[in-house]
Order: structure tokens, then C-alpha cells, then sequence
């Protein structure tokens, strides 16, 4: 694969994982966030999270796929440590997203049915019956619903991956809130608690239309601090516990950047020393191609004019076929033509790396902070 190729492909994905960022953080139209849903075979007032995007969510996909590949590039490579831990992380990551596809992680909807409450978040299903609610208690990260009798969550995915709900006792159980769009809940729980009379329209269109122009009224920011607000989020949203999984999959972005960093630059401080006159001078004989993304690479025995030769030398001024010798300069166990010139692309792509490197490290850390935080508490 050549330089330029490489460097479009490492900004596209840079740009892409902007823009879901971004999109990510998106309001949703609020026929989108309030619908007519049903649990338990009952239609009911379904309120889903209030942000995201088809795209953000395509990204998600693709970035799994890209370390699924990496670990198998690193099994090729027999770099056996780093690629167990990479299919590791990719595997299960790809385990909670077909959780999410087939239903069975849920995304925090709360559904409100003539009969009671229902949510299921990080595959841990409630069901609460209208008639044991006793009261509701809103904090920025969870609606605690005071119960008559205990209410035990019923769990759809595997331990330690699934969430966890953070007030389950015999007379409260959490539902947790992130993401959720801002309506009245407390009003809304209490009706329906101590009104039986009033349940019955939640079956109905009624108070579908009535959520809705209440998000239709919340008012817009500008663009710009609309962003920010929205990539930065929310002081409830930065409040949200974070879960066991989601550091699991911090820690494998860092460490797959990490490699790839690692890898990058190494090739990148040779490819310098080259370009310094820092190189041994010889000729390299082509005996074969090594796999790799995109365009083979040609490897060879390098030997240097006062006759020392190293085997297994990758030739970098591809393409280069069998049998052919190439006169070059070789650092490490890489060689390239005389004169070699360093171009834009590599300086853009290390950047690149070591934004994406550094982001994803600030991210890890906070999330982190959180998970402290709320497990002290």
C-alpha cells in the first residue's frame, strides 16, 4: 500500500470518527425519541434516547472490525501476546455489539404500559407493576423508583459484561437515565402511580403527541456551542457511572493505537535514519514477497559493499519482482532506494496516530475517574 493511499485512508478514518463523534452527540427528532412501543405484548408511551445517529453507530462496526483485523494480523506476524489480547478485546466487543443488534442489551428505553414500567439497559431487564410504586427519586445519573416489594432485574447477557443497576434493594431498584431526553418523569410517574383511571391513554397516541412537543419546545443552541455542549456533554451525562465493559473497550483502543503507534514510528525513525545519510549501503536481491495489507512486500538479502549480509530485509520501494537486485541503504531490517525523501503523508499520519493515541489515553483516564467515583459512593 503507498504512502499516499495509506495516509488518505488513516485521515479518512480520522474524519469519520469526528463526524460520528459529532452525530453521535446529535439531537434526534423527537418522533424518533417518543413513540408508541410495547413490552410484554401491552402498547405503552416508549421514550428512547434522545441522541445519536445511523452513522456513528456504522463507525462503531468498522473500528471493530479494523482490531479484529489487527489481531489477526498480529497472529500472522507471531506476535502471539499482542494478538490474543487484540481478538481478545474484539471478540468481546463484538459480543456486546450483537447483543445490541439482536435486542438483547437494550439501549435504556423506558416504556411506560398501562400495566407498569419497563426498561432493559445493558441487558438487564425491570418490570415494575403501577401498583408497587411508592415514589420516585431523580438523581443525574438514575429515576430510583421506591417500590412496595423487591423487584429483581433479569439478566441477558453474559457476567461482567452486562451492566449493572446501581440501587437494587428490596424497596428501590434504579433505572438508569443516560442518554434519555429531558421530560418530566416525576410528574409522569406519579400520575400514573396513583391514578389508575389515567393509565389506560398510555396505550394510546395521547401522550405520545404531548412528549413530543414538549421536546419540539426545548430550545436550540448555536451551532458551535451546540456541538461543543454536545461532544463534551451534559453535567448529568459526564455524572453517568461508567460500566465495567465500556473500560474494557478504552483499554483495548489504547492498547491497539499503542501497537500501531509503536509500529508507525519505528518504521518512520528508520525511513529518517535513511533519509539522513545514516544508512549502510549495498544492494538487496529479491527473493520473495511477504503478505501485507494491501501490496505485498518484497524481502531479500541485503549485501552491504564490504561484503556483510542480513537476511529477511524488507524492501520499501515497492513493487519489486523475484530474482531482481536493487541497489539501496538499509536501517534495521528495512531497505530503500539512495536518496530516499521523506514525504507529507508520513508526518500526517503520525499526527494523526498520535491524536487519536492521545484522545482515546484522556478518555480512558476519565472514564476511569468515573468508575472510581461512583464505586466509592
Amino acid at each position: 500500500m503507498s504512502d499516499d493511499v495509506l495516509g488518505g485512508a488513516v485521515l479518512g478514518l480520522f474524519a469519520a470518527m469526528v463526524v460520528a463523534l459529532v452525530l453521535g452527540k446529535r439531537r434526534r427528532r423527537p418522533e424518533d425519541v417518543v413513540i408508541l412501543g410495547s413490552a410484554r405484548g401491552r402498547s405503552g408511551l416508549a421514550i428512547h434516547p434522545w441522541r445519536g445517529h445511523w452513522f456513528a453507530t456504522s463507525v462503531s462496526w468498522l473500528l471493530l472490525a479494523l482490531i479484529v483485523f489487527f489481531g489477526l494480523y498480529a497472529l500472522w506476524s507471531s506476535n502471539y501476546a499482542a494478538a490474543m489480547f487484540v481478538l481478545g478485546g474484539g471478540l468481546v466487543m463484538g459480543y456486546v455489539g450483537w447483543c445490541r443488534v439482536t435486542g438483547r442489551a437494550g439501549d435504556g428505553t423506558i416504556t411506560l404500559t398501562p400495566e407498569g414500567i419497563y426498561q432493559l439497559y445493558a441487558g438487564s431487564e425491570v418490570f415494575i407493576d403501577w401498583d408497587d410504586v411508592r415514589g420516585l427519586v431523580t438523581t443525574p445519573t438514575d429515576f430510583i423508583v421506591k417500590t412496595s416489594r423487591p423487584v429483581v432485574p433479569v439478566q441477558h447477557m453474559l457476567p461482567l459484561v452486562g451492566g449493572r443497576r446501581g440501587v437494587v434493594t428490596d424497596d428501590a431498584v434504579a433505572l438508569p437515565s443516560r442518554g434519555l431526553a429531558p421530560l418530566p418523569f416525576q410528574d409522569m410517574v406519579y400520575l400514573y402511580s396513583t391514578g389508575p383511571a389515567a393509565r389506560g391513554e398510555l396505550g394510546t397516541d395521547e401522550p405520545v403527541q404531548r412528549a413530543r412537543a414538549i421536546l419540539a419546545d426545548l430550545p436550540r443552541q448555536p451551532v458551535l456551542l451546540g456541538l461543543w455542549r454536545a461532544v463534551r456533554g451534559t453535567t448529568a451525562e459526564r455524572a453517568q457511572p461508567v460500566d465495567p465493559m465500556q473500560l474494557v473497550v478504552d483499554v483495548v483502543y489504547v492498547v491497539v493505537l499503542g501497537w500501531v503507534l509503536w509500529i508507525t514510528l519505528g518504521v518512520e525513525r528508520m525511513e529518517v535514519a535513511a533519509a539522513n545519510g545514516e544508512g549502510r549501503p549495498g544492494v538487496i536481491v529479491i527473493e520473495g514477497q511477504r503478505p501485507a495489507r494491501g501490496e505485498d512486500i518484497p524481502v531479500g538479502t541485503f549485501i552491504e559493499q564490504d561484503g556483510t549480509t542480513t537476511v529477511d530485509v524488507a524492501w520499501q520501494d515497492r513493487p519489486a519482482a523475484v530474482g531482481e537486485r536493487k541497489e539501496g541503504v538499509r536501517v534495521g531490517d528495512r531497505a530503500w532506494e539512495p536518496g530516499v525523501r521523506l514525504g507529507p503523508w508520513g508526518a500526517i499520519v503520525d499526527a494523526t496516530l498520535v491524536g487519536l493515541f492521545a484522545w482515546r489515553v484522556l478518555v480512558l483516564v476519565r472514564h476511569w475517574r468515573r468508575r472510581r467515583r461512583s464505586t466509592a459512593t
